[in-house]
């Protein structure tokens, strides 16, 4: 399994330890490597990323925005689900809530 971040900013507050410690706990037999890769056009990235030949399914997890956010924010889930070639699954903060 490839997990990617995609950091935009200098600031991500992407913390590794906590990826690494889900998948340990919740899929201890699955083997992935995380990548993290900085871009200056995260809508360039993802389109890259979701149209490669090699992919089974692309999962996008989503983030919480207040209406304001809202209002101003391009969706790279949308753009995805728009653009995608793969298989593609979209995590939202209310999936968190489904126990495994």
């Amino acid at each position: 399994m490839r997990i990617v971040h995609y950091r935009t900013k200098s600031k991500d507050e992407y913390d590794v330890s906590d990826t690494i410690k889900i998948m340990d706990e919740y899929f201890p037999e699955v083997k992935y490597h995380l990548e993290i890769i900085d871009t200056e056009d995260l809508f360039k990235g993802v389109k890259s990323l979701i149209n490669e030949d090699t992919n089974h399914l692309v999962v996008i997890s989503t983030k919480h925005r207040n209406i304001f956010q809202n209002i101003f924010h391009k969706s790279i889930s949308e753009f995805a689900a728009i653009h995608s070639t793969s298989p593609l699954l979209i995590l939202t903060d209310k999936t968190s809530e489904v126990s495994v």
